[in-house]
């Protein structure tokens, strides 16, 4: 039998860990949302020249563990807050968000 070789830096190192800022999960009341918009932002800083970035339900999923189910929750949470605008478009349909920074730092602070 081979003996078990995970080490926790194997679980780092796999990026299959979800991240999120504790301040908006406790302002959010939330952790959920504060999972789903820690990530919008990360993707956002990743591309910081483009206004509105795409964001699929099943790469969501791969990122956050969040169904589709928990993710339309969130988003309506978002969206009510504030935080961000939601569109659909193309074909076949895509979803694309756009953070309100301004919102998102009184969150923050």
């Amino acid at each position: 039998m081979k003996p078990n070789t995970f080490t926790p830096h194997k679980l780092v190192e796999s990026n299959q860990m979800a991240t999120y800022n504790p301040m908006l999960a406790m302002k959010l009341k939330n952790i959920n949302s504060a999972v789903f918009l820690t990530t919008c932002i990360i993707k956002q800083a990743l591309k910081p020249n483009e206004e509105w970035f795409s964001y699929t339900i099943e790469d969501m999923r791969m990122a956050t563990g969040l169904s589709i189910y928990q993710q339309k929750r969130v988003v309506n949470n978002l969206i009510d807050k504030g935080l961000i605008n939601y569109k659909v478009e193309g074909m076949p349909a895509r979803r694309y968000f756009n953070l309100k920074w301004d919102t998102i730092g009184w969150y923050l602070y």
